[in-house]
């Protein structure tokens, strides 16, 4: 082989390596349930620092920090979505939902959260509650003018 041939071909098995330790580093941060997407970096890295995955990944402290933040990204936009995913499934939610809010204070609302508290896709979300608060009176909003705007266009 030529040597810009064995050149090319060292390049393509040291990427193919950097990814499989990069899948392998993902799967342990999956894997270790006491790891989140709210977990801090040096709370991560003691958890996972003996784990053979957590050297092979790389030995620059940065490049795995910055891996695990990209990690965290990905989970919290999956938590968020798993968590707008619920709120489509609750039937309690309606286009009515908005107004029973308003006319009777609090009171429709504190059913919405008893019928989500206990499934995992509102319980990921605790230790970003106002975020979570937001994301539900976002979803409320949305079925109110939805309504609203086919209720207008039936009127016409």
């Amino acid at each position: 082989l030529e040597r810009s041939e064995r050149e090319t071909l060292f390049k393509e098995h040291i990427e193919q390596l950097s990814k499989k330790n990069k899948e392998m580093f993902n799967k342990l941060l999956n894997e270790t349930e006491e790891i989140t997407f709210s977990t801090s970096w040096k709370s991560a890295k003691k958890i996972i620092s003996g784990d053979s995955r957590f050297e092979k990944f790389s030995s620059s402290d940065r490049k795995r920090e910055k891996e695990f933040k990209l990690w965290q990204e990905k989970k919290l936009i999956q938590a968020k979505a798993d968590f707008k995913e619920l709120l489509k499934e609750t039937k309690l939610i309606t286009n009515k939902s908005r107004t029973l809010i308003k006319e009777g204070s609090d009171s429709h609302k504190n059913e919405i959260i008893a019928a989500l508290e206990n499934d995992k896709r509102y319980l990921d979300l605790d230790c970003l509650s106002e975020e979570r608060d937001e994301i539900l009176e976002a979803y409320i909003d949305q079925l109110n003018k939805t309504s609203t705007s086919s209720d207008s266009s039936k009127k016409k």
